[in-house]
């Protein structure tokens, strides 16, 4: 019936992400885009999702990590039901010298990944970005600090237009054309 309608199958269904951070080496974290978990604990964080075919799913985390702590961050898993009802796992797990050392060197995806999450933050007036003293001008600095590469991205440039005219609105600045 979905190729009848044209929709996309169901390729995962009660798909799950479990992050299990290793409390000695990770002081707290913060899931980004979700108040449920707030920061400040090591807890496992889980999250819920359905899948279809050619739709793929991102987890963002901040986290502080405490100096000189073993490289093992912590481990990753995903389970999920296939369309035969066959449960799947995937266990990953997340070391120290997979971070990159620098803002600048991080993944192009993610350094957008990250403004966009933050964006949002401030837009909704998360209260996380109250207590970061957090808004748009800050935010609009840091973008300007992501990789050359990524600055030059039409998408990335659009972005951060209407980041700048919902500041200068915010500001009670006329910005009609």
């Amino acid at each position: 019936s979905n190729k009848v309608l044209g929709t996309s199958a169901v390729v995962a269904h009660n798909a799950t992400i479990t992050i299990d951070f290793n409390p000695d080496a990770v002081d707290r974290y913060r899931l980004l885009g979700h108040e449920s978990i707030t920061a400040g604990g090591t807890s496992p964080a889980k999250l819920n999702s359905t899948l279809l075919g050619g739709e793929s799913a991102t987890t963002l985390f901040e986290l502080w990590l405490k100096p000189n702590a073993p490289d093992l961050v912590g481990v990753a898993t995903v389970e999920w039901s296939d369309e035969d009802d066959r449960r799947h796992e995937v266990r990953q797990e997340v070391h120290r010298r997979q971070f990159r050392k620098s803002w600048r060197e991080m993944a192009l995806t993610l350094q957008a990944a990250a403004i966009a999450a933050e964006a949002a933050e401030v837009l909704r007036e998360s209260p996380f970005c109250g207590v970061r003293n957090r808004d748009l001008r800050e935010l609009l600095e840091q973008s300007e600090e992501v990789n050359p590469l990524l600055s030059k991205r039409d998408s990335y440039v659009r972005f951060i237009n209407i980041l700048r005219r919902t500041e200068a609105v915010r500001r009670g600045v006329d910005v009609s054309e």
